[in-house]
């Protein structure tokens, strides 16, 4: 995968994947106060907390999003 990048030079608020294939999004927060600990991350496929086993050494590759160009769809107004 080309344009990789350590997870801890991410800004917050980007989305990425890794080499694995695994989509997510980094938060502002880290999993504790050490200051080596991995930043926390959200899964995009169902939400809930990533953790990588190389922390925030883990080689990830930043995915532009446009907020325009994606398509949010409300379930509720599916129905």
């Amino acid at each position: 995968m080309h344009g990789e990048v350590p997870l801890k030079t991410l800004r917050p608020g980007a989305v990425f994947i890794t080499h694995d294939g695994i989509y997510a999004v980094k938060s502002q927060y880290q999993y504790n106060r050490s200051h080596n600990a991995q930043s926390l991350c959200i899964l995009l496929e169902n939400g809930e907390i990533a953790y990588f086993d190389d922390g925030n050494n883990t080689l990830v590759r930043e995915i532009k999003c446009s907020f325009d160009s994606m398509l949010l769809v409300d379930e509720r107004e599916s129905r």
